[in-house]
């Protein structure tokens, strides 16, 4: 067994088949690969669509862990602890791989083998369409592949992130040793949101980033990107940007010549993550706290002059923004529908 393919499952008997198939059909022999397929507590079809898997499947090994609903994070976890590959790869049960990307991705892993974490680009999908929105990457090392698209490299995490448009590395686009995953300590658990990219960040303190410029996976996200109403936000405890701190010490201790691109992208990931908590009257203090933490030098000016703007007049902005795009979607849903 080479891979072991985590896909946490909650409530997605919608989608879990497209992602399933698409592991099934990757142009490997299926004893490179398990999936491990994690039932998330699920209160609709899914746990029975994910045993038909283990029933029905011959060519390739599936199984099935049933827990009580603790979150995705712990339902990557579980998936990890249960798993008999020397690599992991984490796939969430709406999106999708090409069929070469666990070729591709070990080919990767094959050219650097001293890389701690191996990620590709990928493939936003909205409004029905396919969108390359990873841009500006930085590279320590290249080398050229003999491939018509695609070069290989060893990717400066940090300042890619710092100055690309979406997240260089996601996690339906990665696959890493599960003793480095271990090693990490995994995904933290008690978060909810940023969790993958806090065990991105920490990896990349440790160790080097590999990376491949083709998209081979697919990031599903075909709904109005509404933001979330005060109600609706995750508590500061279960949001990744008040775990920025600990690893401000992580990069310190273990690897300090990347603590200024770090530093970077702290500061610009908490003066945009923060915006709806500011916004909020729940978290405006806690976020408030936060805030005073940046180094607004390290970012353009509109990031600060942002905060200066009165807190009724990005809520009226927010209410706007939010009925033009449900709007585009109903007219997108309606086209596609015609055609």
């Amino acid at each position: 067994m080479k891979v072991s393919v985590i896909i946490p499952c909650y409530n997605v008997a919608a989608y879990l088949p497209r992602c399933v198939e698409s592991v099934l059909n990757q142009d490997v022999p299926t004893d490179w690969y398990e999936i491990i397929l994690v039932d998330d507590g699920s209160t609709d079809q899914t746990p029975a669509l994910c045993d038909t898997y283990t029933n029905n499947r011959k060519d390739a090994k599936v199984r099935v862990i049933h827990q009580a609903n603790s979150g995705v994070a712990s339902a990557r976890n579980t998936g990890v602890a249960k798993a008999e590959g020397e690599w992991v790869a984490f796939l969430d049960s709406d999106d999708w791989w090409s069929e070469q990307y666990l070729r591709e991705m070990l080919q990767l892993a094959e050219t650097y083998p001293d890389a701690g974490l191996y990620g590709c680009k990928y493939w936003y999908v909205k409004y029905g369409r396919n969108e390359d929105r990873v841009t500006n990457l930085h590279f320590t090392k290249w080398i050229t592949s003999v491939e018509k698209e695609g070069k290989t490299g060893y990717l400066n995490y940090f300042a890619s992130y710092y100055a690309g448009e979406a997240m260089p590395v996601w996690t339906g686009a990665v696959i890493m040793p599960k003793r480095v995953f271990e090693e990490m300590g995994g995904f933290p658990a008690e978060v909810k949101l940023g969790e993958d990219f806090l065990l991105w960040a920490k990896t990349a303190m440790h160790y080097r980033v590999a990376y491949k410029t083709k998209c081979l996976s697919y990031y599903y996200n075909d709904v109005p990107k509404v933001r979330r109403l005060t109600k609706r936000l995750h508590p500061p405890k279960a949001h990744m940007d008040w775990y920025l701190d600990a690893l401000d010490e992580e990069c310190k201790l273990y690897n300090v010549n990347l603590y200024e691109e770090w530093s970077r992208l702290r500061d610009k990931l908490r003066a945009t993550g923060l915006r709806a908590y500011w916004l909020s009257n729940t978290y405006h203090e806690a976020a408030a706290v936060e805030l005073t933490k940046i180094d607004w030098s390290h970012l353009p000016p509109s990031y600060k002059q942002w905060y200066a703007i009165p807190r009724w007049s990005h809520r009226i902005k927010e209410c706007i923004f939010g009925i033009l795009s449900r709007v585009k979607q109903s007219i997108l849903t309606l086209t596609r529908r015609q055609i």
